[in-house]
């Protein structure tokens, strides 16, 4: 308990930071923390390539890195709109609270009595600190932390699935891909046909109204490789489940 309290410390202060970094950079903050998860990407490829996760692990590491997407298109918004002293406790804490909830609910988590008194007392001080303010930034701080509850939860299971700590880098890689397909700021690596059409096509309508364009990501897999992994299968591992 007092390594992964330690731990969770130490992941906080860094969190903390780059929240920072994000909340002081000039122009697009969707962007600024979009390269933060590039540089993940690059720095976690190697690795999950070197020693690869189980195949069962993918699956929630993709759940993890669609989540990411909402959850960093509203965490700009609201660093745009809001102040960092109240957008990062909403979204922290909020986020904090829903994992662990979801922990209970899904993951058969057991927390004793302390530890709901502790939950609790995160969502008063919430409450009291968001209770200063209405403002949109509220609402997307808001939105955040149930995104971070989900991939939150959904990593934890990942994480327990998978046995090995290497699930955490597979999200970004997910993550980092479908931002690339999806955005027109990457639109110079690939040829003009493949290039991600710019965000404003979003709002126009073909004739009858019908919306022009969508941009959607969809992270699966076929369960093909699952054999050199589990050594069956996925067919069989189907029905076992």
């Amino acid at each position: 308990m007092l390594v992964a309290t330690l731990l969770a410390l130490g992941a906080a202060v860094l969190h903390s930071g780059w929240n920072f970094v994000v909340k002081q950079s000039v122009g697009d903050r969707f962007l600024a923390l979009w390269g933060q998860f590039f540089i993940a990407g690059l720095i976690s490829l190697p690795i999950v390539f070197a020693r690869p996760m189980p195949a069962r692990g993918w699956i929630w590491a993709g759940l993890s890195g669609l989540v990411h997407v909402p959850y960093g298109w509203f965490l700009a918004k609201a660093y745009t709109s809001g102040d960092l002293s109240m957008v990062y406790p909403v979204a922290r804490g909020g986020g904090a609270a829903l994992a662990a909830v979801g922990g209970i609910a899904f993951l058969d988590d057991d927390i004793s009595p302390l530890g709901l008194v502790a939950i609790g007392v995160v969502v008063t001080g919430l409450v009291a600190l968001a209770g200063r303010t209405s403002s949109a930034a509220l609402w997307q701080a808001v939105t955040v932390a149930v995104t971070i509850g989900i991939y939150t939860t959904a990593d934890a299971q990942g994480i327990r699935t998978s046995g090995t700590a290497l699930y955490a880098l597979a999200g970004h890689l997910g993550t980092a891909w479908a931002w690339y397909l999806l955005s027109p700021a990457w639109a110079g690596v690939f040829d003009l046909d493949e290039a991600a059409a710019p965000y404003s096509d979003l709002s126009a309508t073909k004739p009858g109204g019908v919306q022009k364009l969508r941009k959607i990501a969809v992270l699966m897999t076929d369960g093909e490789y699952n054999t050199a992994y589990l050594g069956d299968s996925s067919t069989n591992q189907a029905r076992e489940l």
